[in-house]
């Protein structure tokens, strides 16, 4: 990037805290907008979330400087899910998967593209709410902490808690991963 221009990763994922919603969408009619909305802890709007193809999410910033891509490489029907992210400039920084096909939503792997190392991501429960992700010296680097915004239609919240000792890279694929949580729950069509 340029010497004057700001990193739309550190400004959006340097606050401790964020959440990536789904946005209110009428009942009766086709939703054409976001897929989630990015906000801060106090509401604040920070980003939206686009599929500008099928199964392919984008999340830009106020300013649509993308920050963060993830496509669904495989996983439709009886395959396991397996996602590839992408940086701000579009090059692969690693691979969201499930290691085991009847488990996809309680463990969750990703590997980086530098070859750095393999985060887990895991919930303690079949049930539970919180994913905790934690790379390859067990260190927790962000939780994920999953809620119903409005009960009536179930739309979906992501409380995402991002370790202060985690590198740039860290932080997107812990954004990512909550991109990744959303599809296989919610949008993948079952089998």
């Amino acid at each position: 990037m340029g010497g004057d221009e700001t990193d739309p990763v550190l400004e959006l994922f340097a606050r401790g805290t964020v959440f990536l919603t789904e946005p209110r969408r009428p009942i009766l009619r086709p939703w054409h907008g976001p897929r989630m909305h990015l906000l801060a802890a106090d509401g604040t709007l920070l980003g939206r979330l686009h599929e500008p193809v099928a199964f392919g999410y984008v999340l830009r910033d106020l300013a649509d400087r993308p920050v963060l891509s993830v496509d669904l490489v495989s996983g439709r029907g009886l395959a396991r899910p397996r996602f590839q992210v992408s940086d701000p400039g579009g090059a692969p920084i690693g691979e969201v998967r499930a290691p085991h096909r009847h488990s996809h939503t309680r463990l969750l792997e990703i590997r980086t593209a530098g070859g750095t190392g393999t985060l887990r991501v895991t919930r303690s429960a079949l049930m539970g709410r919180t994913w905790s992700v934690r790379d390859r010296h067990d260190a927790e680097t962000g939780r994920l902490t999953v809620s119903t915004a409005r009960a009536f239609d179930g739309l979906q919240q992501y409380r995402v808690e991002l370790d202060g000792h985690a590198d740039r890279e860290q932080r997107l694929l812990v954004v990512a991963v909550a991109v990744c949580l959303q599809v296989i729950r919610r949008w993948l069509p079952g089998p």
